[in-house]
């Protein structure tokens, strides 16, 4: 169930309280006659009995030491108690109230410490495991409960105090994978005893959690494996029997048997390496820091390893295969001065002696932040210059940030439970941009991986059916569905909205008082906005908690009340448009007036009114698109802001430029703006030489080309998209220089002109592309726009060549370019036959088969296509993917989100109707049916303005 909070119908009612049942049974018995029956008497008091209870079980079920938890959020009272238009769901402590629904440990017992032996058997494919844990009791009781999946119990044996305590009991609970031990004796508190057990579980093959193996092909074709852990979020449990929840934290020192000719890697640094008797090897590793379990890793390979050392003396390795060692120099690179800089950003050194970072062949995520030892999808870790092309390095530098980051955020400081994943997703995700420009100044990337991210999740954060950042948690499998674009991207956007509304040296404070408080251990929301406020004298808590705790984000209206005066409203935005509902929101405001300056202010739940210097002709709001909302303008407003970018777009920067054609269509969609704004704005892009807006204008205008039914039309309002394109087609841009910019905008204007027919473009493509074919060598940074072209044009034979060369390929990189170009063929027979081999898993592995299948899904001549495969082959892809935190809904997602049909939308809503094995992807689901039948609904209203406006501007500039 959803938590209480302002969402849907907004009824934020109170809870109701003990007290108030107590008085109307107190009322009940005053107005009784004084000669009441005995026998009511009795009933009466039976009933209080029971409600009381009641009350005590409620109490205990739902206080920190139970089995089920509520997560109150200690928040400033004076926000529920103050005269504002809305309230967030508090209860009588100023606590803010959301509600799990999972088994959760007791606190009565905590781990301190694990002694973990592994003698995995790599050819029958399990592992006998031996567990040693120190434990502290809390809390008197004859109950251990601990946390094991998939493990059978060997033997256990508890003692301390100088007692062998005898086990009276072991139940199981399989749904929250729970188990408990009853032992004959009271455990006391305060004091100390140690749980031995010994238990085998299987080394898994066909998922990437728990302890699986993975594999790879040398230049012999010979296949090598290797074996390594992926633990994150609930699957310590499947490595070993364990108080698997991140406030559980404990040091580790981990032990492993491995084969000859292989190496062990854990978090930390090896402390023996004997050889036994067998041939194989024992590999010992020196004690952790204290640290969650899910944490905890090892990867034992054939790898090979380049070495470099930080400024601050850190050890830093990149392991691959020795094919392919090389080629993660730029990695490490990266790595090395990002732990300098993220070392001096925190006032905090990176505690432990060395990080390793390991290219895996198969991996379900693009990183995992292990202590160090951070495992990386492969092309996230190799370049090889061949085939890696600027938008390739851009991603591998923000994830390597992202993970590196993770040391400090999520690892030295732990949420203290799922529902705040927000705090180490959001944080590390910010920090890594940080990251990225710090380390990579002269390429510039940064800021689009910013303006892009903010963008995505904004769009996904405007369904009725997204959620707030803090949410309860409602069982095990619901705690993956959290990793979202929220728990990430929003997150990350609100903590950039509150660096730049406090100052980099403000913030960075507040950061670095937090890390230093809370190193080691556990800390919520709460304890952030507390830290923050001590620097800053400023209650951030009552700022932020109105964007932790809601969902969608604030649509600001502003008008024009005289000359100097500006009044400022806010409402819910949504895609279905502006809500009339009571959330409100603190907001860090920015704006702008077209003298350049810059100010800033903190905008209250109520109205507020800004008052300017008499001269000022306009305003702009959300500088630099630094805000997590949108904003609607007096329409006069509008048409300055058109005549402004016509005139001299210069007046607003590239971040500006984007964020004004952004909320016009976002705006119009909703069907509160009308869409000749965006139109009529568009018609500027004929002079903008920045990919952030030039690329936000163009590819919206695409979409509603492509919607338009008439033939003719569509091919005057191509024209029109070529007549935008006319100054930066011909342009010269330095191809392989590593200015992001150039080069993004080259390559989108290249796929627009084939897009739009432009036969010039053709022609130069078709030329390049049969080069490639042959052997010729071309920039990286072109090769995915060439072939994906060349295919689109071409023949049957082209098609062909292309699946030769990506069976020939050995990067990764250069396989997704050519399925790229497979993925673009308009002949249905072709496709068909890519979506056979691309769940292969002979033929592409099964990290790359989804982003394959979105491929083809974009492809007009695919969508249906995919659907139909999708939805053929749910449940073998259901059991392949459900295990993992991002593919399901992505799998939901990414065919539905690209229809436009009544019948499509039909087919879809049929389908889910029948099928209810979604479990926690019901919501995504939810999502992108409304999604879609808002979005055709709108086609269908706007045929008619779309294929006059597109009539009269081919007319008008005589096209």
């Amino acid at each position: 169930m959803h938590s209480y909070q302002l969402v849907a119908d907004d009824d934020t009612g109170n809870i109701p309280k003990q007290s108030r049942t107590n008085r109307w049974l107190n009322d009940v018995w005053i107005n009784k006659k004084k000669q009441i029956d005995i026998f009511l008497t009795v009933i009466i008091l039976v009933i209080i009995i029971c409600l009381v209870a009641a009350a005590l079980f409620i109490s205990r079920d739902f206080g920190k030491s139970s089995a089920v938890h509520a997560t109150n959020t200690k928040v400033n009272s004076s926000l529920s108690s103050s005269n504002q238009s809305f309230a967030l769901p508090f209860d009588s402590d100023g606590d803010i109230i959301m509600l799990d629904k999972i088994k959760r440990l007791p606190d009565s017992i905590i781990p301190l410490h694990y002694q973990i032996d592994l003698q995995p058997n790599y050819q029958q494919l399990y592992a006998i495991g031996n567990v040693e844990i120190q434990i502290q009791c809390l809390k008197r009781t004859y109950w251990i409960t601990m946390h094991k999946k998939d493990i059978d119990i060997q033997s256990l044996s508890i003692y301390g105090d100088g007692i062998h305590y005898q086990i009276v009991n072991i139940r199981y609970d399989l749904k929250d994978e729970l188990f408990y031990i009853q032992l004959d004796q009271q455990l006391m508190d305060g004091h100390y005893y140690y749980l031995k057990i010994r238990y085998k579980n299987k080394i898994i093959i066909h998922n990437r959690y728990g302890f699986y193996r993975s594999h790879y092909r040398n230049r012999f074709n010979q296949t090598r494996y290797l074996y390594l852990t992926q633990l994150s979020p609930t699957d310590a449990r499947n490595l070993f029997p364990c108080f698997d929840e991140p406030s559980m934290k404990a040091t580790f020192k981990l032990s492993i048997i491995i084969p000859p000719g292989y190496s062990a890697l854990s978090n930390m640094p090896v402390k023996s390496h004997s050889i036994l008797p067998d041939g194989n090897s024992l590999v010992s590793f020196l004690t952790t820091v204290k640290m969650s379990p899910y944490l905890v890793a090892f990867v034992v390979s054939d790898f090979d390893n380049l070495a470099s050392y930080s400024s601050n003396n850190i050890l830093i390795r990149t392991w691959a295969n020795t094919e392919k060692i090389l080629q993660t120099q730029d990695a490490l690179k990266l790595a090395t001065n990002y732990i300098s800089f993220y070392s001096q950003l925190f006032n905090s050194t990176f505690p432990l002696p060395k990080l390793d970072l390991v290219a895996i062949p198969d991996f379900a995520i693009a990183g995992m932040e292990n202590w160090g030892l951070i495992n990386l999808m492969q092309q996230k870790i190799l370049c090889d210059r061949r085939y890696c092309s600027i938008a390739n390095y851009a991603s591998m530098a923000s994830v390597i940030a992202h993970e590196i980051a993770h040391q400090w955020f999520g690892n030295l400081v732990t949420m203290k439970w799922w529902s705040d994943l927000w705090l180490k997703e959001g944080f590390a995700s910010f920090a890594s941009y940080l990251g990225c420009n710090q380390i990579n100044r002269n390429l510039r990337f940064c800021q689009f991986i910013v303006s892009s991210s903010r963008e995505k999740v904004m769009q996904f954060d405007s369904s009725i059916y997204s959620h707030p950042l803090h949410q309860p948690i409602k069982s095990q499998t619901n705690i993956r569905s959290l990793f979202d674009s929220i728990s990430y991207r929003k997150a990350a956007s609100l903590i950039d909205m509150l660096y730049h509304h406090l100052g980099p040296a403000t913030f960075a404070k507040g950061i670095q008082k937090f890390l230093h408080k809370y190193k080691y251990e556990n800390a919520n929301s709460h304890d952030l906005w507390e830290c923050f406020a001590q620097v800053t004298r400023i209650n951030i808590s009552q700022v932020m908690d109105t964007w932790i705790y809601q969902s969608n984000y604030p649509l600001l209206e502003i008008k024009v009340v005289n000359k100097n005066m500006v009044n400022i409203s806010q409402s819910r935005f949504t895609e279905e448009g502006a809500h009339n509902s009571k959330a409100r929101w603190f907001i860090p405001f920015c704006y702008m007036t077209e003298n350049g300056s810059i100010f800033h202010k903190l905008i209250g739940p109520n109205d507020s009114v800004i008052i300017l210097p008499e001269s000022t002709a306009w305003i702009k709001g959300n500088c630099n698109r630094t805000g997590f909302y949108r904003i609607n303008y007096d329409i006069e407003i509008w048409k300055k802001f058109i005549n402004l970018m016509k005139q001299k777009f210069q007046h607003f920067s590239n971040h500006d430029r984007a964020n004004l054609l952004d909320d016009s269509y976002r705006l119009s969609r909703a069907n509160l703006l009308t869409i000749e704004i965006f139109l009529n704005m568009t018609r500027y892009l004929t002079n903008d030489h920045y990919y952030e807006g030039f690329a936000a204008g163009v590819s919206r205008l695409k979409f509603l080309i492509s919607t338009l039914e008439n033939s003719s039309v569509v091919q005057k309002a191509k024209k029109y998209a070529l007549h935008l394109l006319q100054s930066n087609l011909y342009r010269s841009y330095p191809i392989d220089k590593y200015d992001i910019n150039s080069n993004l905008l080259r390559v989108f204007v290249l796929r627009t002109a084939a897009w739009a027919d432009h036969a010039p473009t053709i022609l130069q493509v078709k030329r390049i592309f049969k080069s490639w074919l042959q052997g010729h060598s071309i920039s990286p940074n072109l090769i995915p726009a060439i072939v994906e072209i060349g295919v689109k044009i071409g023949d049957d034979d082209d098609w062909n060549k292309v699946l030769k060369r990506y069976y020939s390929i050995d990067d990764d990189h250069g396989k997704t370019f050519c399925m790229k170009g497979l993925a673009a063929s308009r002949n249905p027979k072709l496709l068909q036959k890519l979506l056979e081999i691309v769940v292969d898993e002979r033929k592409v592995k099964p990290d790359q088969a989804v982003h394959y299948l979105d491929l083809i899904a974009r492809n007009p001549y695919g969508t249906d296509l995919v659907w139909n495969f999708i939805t053929s082959h749910w449940d073998q892809l259901y059991n392949r993917y459900n295990h993992e935190i991002f593919t399901i809904p992505k799998l939901i997602a990414l065919a539905v989100r690209r229809m436009k049909t009544e019948k499509q939308l039909r087919k879809v809503q049929e389908f889910f109707s029948r099928y209810n094995g979604l479990e926690n992807y019901t919501r995504i689901a939810k999502m992108e049916i409304g999604r879609l039948r808002l979005k055709v609904h709108w086609i269908n209203r706007h045929q008619q303005i779309l294929t006059s406006w597109f009539n009269n501007i081919y007319d008008e500039l005589k096209l």
